[in-house]
Order: structure tokens, then C-alpha cells, then sequence
């Protein structure tokens, strides 16, 4: 009789045990954490295609934390919010798990950290920035901000004044240097 060959069988047999328990265990906690992942987590290049017919691209970026809004920033430095229930699909990007502590995008989109879309936009009014928006009916407009409400911004375009509800803009955008 063999011993060294039975107690190397019999550790084998225990290692692949041990060893399928801990995928097992792994693929449990990965799937919970899958389950707690939201859109905000992304990263990476994306295209995103909007409901109203519209597109944005860019990469996918943590910062302005907006409520309600994915953040990304072009290769030019233009900051656009997409209002998330505007957002049709999206392409590109990957998979982020969440970080376990700390604030991050998908935090401030359920209301642990980041802003308001109108306290956002209080900081752009007085700035002077100019805001170029696409609303759900396909339309752009672009000017300075001249009044940010609760529910609603008005902006001085070119061809006049014009009052945008929140609930009627599918993304805000900024570009560099926001003046």
C-alpha cells in the first residue's frame, strides 16, 4: 500500500472541494454585487442613445455628482448630464462594481451625496455659463441661464427667452471653460 499516493489523492480530493466552495462562494458574492450595481457605476467610453433621438457621447465620469443624471466629459472637455430615464441605451463602457465605502455616482443618483439638477444649475447661472441643451422633442437649444426655478430654467438663445422644464430636457451640456 501506497501511503504517500492515498494521502496525496485524499489532499487533492480536499483541495477540490475547498476549491469549488470557494468559486461557489465567489460567484454568490459577485452576483450580490451585481444585483446592487446601477447604471451610474459604468465607466469608460459610452455612446449613449437618448429617447428623444438624440445622442451624447463621451467617457463616463464621477464628477458633477447630479441626482438623477450620468455625467460624461468628451475629448473637448464638454461636461454633459443625461437625465437617466432619457437614456434609450447605452454602448461601450464596463462593468464597475461599487466601491464599499465612500460616495460615488450611484450613491448621489439614489441621494447619499452630490446635488440637485436645479442647485447644478444655480451654480452655472452664476457663473455666466452657457448652456447648451437637448430636449425630449429633439430641439437644441443653447444660451446663458437668466433664472433657474425649482422645476424649470430660462435661457437667454438667441432667439429669445426660453423656458425648459427639467422633466422636458434629456441632457445639459457645458463646454470648457463654461463661458
Amino acid at each position: 500500500m501506497d501511503v504517500d499516493r492515498l494521502w496525496s489523492e485524499a489532499a487533492a480530493a480536499v483541495q477540490g472541494d475547498l476549491d469549488a466552495y470557494v468559486v461557489e462562494e465567489a460567484h454568490e458574492v459577485f452576483l450580490a454585487e451585481a444585483a446592487r450595481t446601477r447604471l451610474l457605476d459604468r465607466r469608460g467610453t459610452a455612446r449613449i442613445a437618448l429617447r428623444g433621438g438624440g445622442e451624447v457621447r463621451g467617457v463616463i465620469v464621477e464628477e458633477p455628482h447630479v441626482l438623477g443624471h450620468v455625467a460624461l466629459r468628451d475629448p473637448d472637455g464638454t461636461t454633459s448630464l443625461v437625465a437617466l430615464d432619457a437614456i434609450g441605451f447605452l454602448t461601450g463602457s464596463e462593468v464597475r462594481l461599487r466601491p464599499e465605502t465612500g460616495a460615488s455616482a450611484t450613491a448621489s443618483a439614489v441621494g447619499d451625496a452630490g446635488c440637485t439638477l436645479a442647485s447644478w444649475l444655480r451654480e452655472e447661472w452664476q457663473r455666466g455659463s452657457v448652456l447648451h441643451v437637448l430636449d425630449r422633442s429633439g430641439s437644441r437649444w443653447a444660451g446663458r441661464a437668466t433664472f433657474v426655478g425649482a422645476d424649470h430654467a430660462e435661457l437667454d438663445c438667441p432667439t429669445g427667452l426660453v423656458v425648459l422644464p427639467y422633466a422636458a430636457v434629456d441632457c445639459w451640456s457645458t463646454p470648457p471653460g463654461r463661458a
